[in-house]
């Protein structure tokens, strides 16, 4: 009976694995199509981990049978297993810190999602605070000002200590946009190789009585800590010397060393990527560029928008915006996120202030721009119910729907429901009683 467990857990690992490695690990909303279905891509790192995994295991597996010539299948499959595990639980922080661009967008995705979904967010607040004409409405909530993958390692380089392990789970990646987009690929190869194992330790009862399942079971250890202390080495590394570089161009700056700092502040994006598209640093590179006379840079113009908008200068900064946003193509990645994301805030106000056309016309740019962008299609559709165009209404409506099924959490269900309700409310007053009906019955979730 043992044998025949051990044997059905090391198929069902072996077979986990396999589905694993044939599905994406990630799924990220990337645009729609012609046919307004929404495109998924999976992180382009993910096809070199499986083979990087792979490969490891496999040399690894290898070279176990070099050094033990009598060394069975079962001794071979959990060193390689044993190796493989830490690497596949790398892949977290391959995504968040390394891949830039996706990293920023899911980010942004994530708290576009917080901001409609947490307590003081639009959805909870939604049916109280502002009256429309048949009853719903919503008071815009502006996004946080900073969007960041984790906060920066500002620890003293032998000072990581307990109060740093939240910030630890993160700068490994464990982070909320990470686990809102990985999809049950990377999770059943991660539970087929622990499968595996355990399979593998319950094969017969003859290796126990000659010491041989004692044996195997050291050599797994080893394997399994020397390939974990590897990881976590070359994980943590890059942490402490990217925090180390973040530090030294804060002293600089403090002492308006602005050339040092920039390139200081640009060692730290060497170290960690995911530090570029910080706001933080976004803005300390324009700060810097301005004290070195580089006005007319990018990031230099954004650090401008946003003093002014902190002054109260905010059509002054939204023009900034506007003009940054006519040329995208001059700006990198970061410097065009964070000016999306200025402009929905200077949307969101004009919405909030009831200049319904400025408020279009910015979302309009948005959108283009930036397909997939949760709070511009539920903001959108507000501005549609407001002014009484249905036709937008329901394409916002088909477009916020699509956007919530890429969201693991449940709370996706509530962003569809306030949709559908804007969507009846704008149906009944154009008097479509069955479409209203409709969306009604959609927005109760039947």
């Amino acid at each position: 009976m043992r044998v025949f467990c051990s044997i059905l857990s090391i198929l069902g690992g072996l077979a986990l694995m396999a589905i694993g490695l044939l599905k994406p690990w990630y799924a990220f909303p990337l645009d729609f199509d012609s046919n307004q279905t929404l495109v998924l891509r999976d992180a382009s790192i993910t096809i070199w981990w499986k083979g990087g995994c792979l490969l490891i295991a496999g040399v690894s597996m290898s070279w176990a049978k070099i050094k033990n010539s009598t060394l069975g299948l079962r001794g071979i499959l959990t060193v390689g297993f044993a190796v493989m595990l830490p690497l596949a639980l790398w892949y977290p922080q391959a995504v968040i810190m390394r891949d830039v661009a996706l990293s920023g967008d899911a980010a942004w995705l994530q708290q576009q999602f917080d901001t409609l979904t947490w307590l003081g967010g639009d959805i909870p607040r939604g049916h109280s605070e502002r009256p429309v004409p048949n009853g719903f409405g919503i008071w815009a909530q502006e996004p946080p000002h900073r969007l960041a993958a984790f906060r920066p390692p500002l620890f003293g380089s032998f000072s990581l200590g307990i109060a740093e392990v939240p910030d630890l789970i993160w700068w490994l990646g464990y982070n909320p946009p990470f686990s809102q987009f990985v999809t049950r690929g990377w999770i059943f190869f991660v539970l087929g190789i622990l499968l595996t194992l355990v399979g593998c330790f319950g094969w017969d009862q003859y290796h126990q009585r000659n010491g041989q399942r004692r044996s195997l079971l050291h050599r797994t250890a080893l394997a399994l800590t020397g390939s974990a202390a590897i990881v976590l080495a070359l994980a943590i590394l890059p942490v402490i010397l990217g925090g180390r570089a973040l530090r030294r161009a804060r002293d600089l700056t403090q002492s308006w060393q602005s050339q040092p700092a920039l390139e200081s502040l640009d060692a730290a994006g060497r170290w960690m990527p995911a530090l570029r598209f910080d706001t933080g640093v976004v803005l300390q590179r324009g700060a810097l560029q301005r004290q070195l006379g580089n006005s007319n840079l990018p990031a230099a113009r954004l650090h401008e928008a946003w003093l002014l908008s902190d002054q109260g200068y905010s059509a002054r900064a939204t023009a900034i915006i506007d003009d940054l946003l006519v040329h995208p193509q001059s700006l990198d990645s970061n410097e065009r996120r964070e000016a999306l994301r200025a402009l929905l805030r200077s949307a969101i106000d004009e919405l909030n202030s009831s200049h319904l056309a400025d408020a279009r016309r910015h979302l309009d740019i948005l959108l283009d721009q930036q397909p997939v962008c949760l709070q511009g299609w539920f903001h959108s559709q507000l501005v549609a119910l407001e002014s009484g165009d249905l036709g937008a209404n329901r394409q916002a409506a088909q477009r916020v729907e699509a956007l919530s099924k890429a969201y693991l959490r449940m709370e996706s269900r509530g962003i569809v429901a306030a949709s559908q309700w804007m969507l009846a409310q704008g149906e009944l007053q154009s008097g479509n009683p069955e479409s209203t009906v409709t969306a009604r019955q959609r927005a109760q979730g039947r």
